[in-house]
């Protein structure tokens, strides 16, 4: 009895450890894009930006995100979750530390978009592998939903980092001091167990099957289109409708909390469900 009240006790804290350190990576992942887009109307002051290029800008990061997705989960499958989320978070600190130290071009922008696009591949498929190892599967809807909760927590943080921090000290303090303060709160964290190379390896012999798959993709596509255009072109479509610089950044708080209510609350009610997830979704 004492051995098994041990046990439970480890994986409560295993899987607590994870859905934490799940959490900070998402939201360094999403940081380089959500950041940029809350401070556009600020950066633009400072480098010229048409708006064809903001286009191109924003575009640059989902298209890389999207395909480093794929390889970032095999490296995460080969090396261990631990190592695909460090991997990732470097890549994404990279990114945010040369747009805010080194950006006076819009392509310097566009490039460094690309390696926080790159990050953000490689980050979300590790940390997403490490909930799947270390999250019992009655726990997992709620698990994932306060993992992605994380990304309107990004753009929480950035929306009140512009009046916050953007009006005061300027966007590049921003943009360097912010995710600076994430990567310490990820190298706090101890990495679970679980989280170790062997693991993900013995586990990725199981196939999933690829129709379910697709679907599932699919729809996690069509939802999320909506978010991240919102969120990278929000600030600076409400500044040109009459909002103020910062009354924009805590409009796009708001509704990132919003967001956040609803992610946990979704993942919550899919613990409740024992079958039926695809067809409801």
């Amino acid at each position: 009895m004492a051995q098994r009240s041990t046990n439970t006790v480890g994986q409560t804290d295993s899987a607590g450890r994870s859905i934490l350190m799940a959490t900070v990576v998402t939201v360094m992942a999403v940081m380089p894009v959500f950041l940029f887009g809350a401070f556009v109307v600020l950066i633009r002051d400072d480098i010229p930006v048409a708006d064809s290029e903001l286009g191109l800008i924003v575009a640059a990061f989902f298209l890389a995100s999207s395909s480093s997705s794929i390889p970032g989960g095999r490296f995460a499958d080969r090396l261990g979750a631990t190592a695909g989320m460090t991997m990732g978070s470097v890549t994404s600190l990279a990114s945010l530390l040369g747009i805010g130290l080194l950006s006076s071009q819009w392509w310097h922008l566009a490039g460094f978009m690309i390696l926080g696009g790159i990050g953000s591949g490689i980050g979300m498929s590790a940390s997403n592998l490490l909930l799947a190892r270390n999250v019992p599967r009655d726990k997992r809807g709620f698990a994932f939903g306060i993992k992605l909760a994380a990304a309107p927590v990004a753009g929480s943080v950035a929306g009140l980092s512009v009046p916050l921090v953007g009006l005061t000290s300027g966007w590049r303090w921003a943009l360097v001091g912010l995710p600076v303060a994430r990567w310490v709160g990820f190298l706090v964290l101890r990495p679970p167990a679980a989280a170790t190379a062997a693991d993900s390896r013995a586990a990725s012999r199981a196939r999933a099957p690829v129709l379910p798959m697709i679907l599932l993709a699919s729809a996690s596509g069509f939802a999320a289109a909506s978010a991240t255009v919102t969120i990278g072109f929000f600030e600076e479509s409400a500044v040109e409708r009459g909002f103020s610089t910062g009354a924009a950044g805590y409009a796009l708080a708001i509704g990132s909390f919003a967001g956040i209510f609803a992610r946990v609350l979704w993942g919550w009610l899919a613990d409740r469900r024992g079958r039926g997830h695809l067809a409801f979704l």
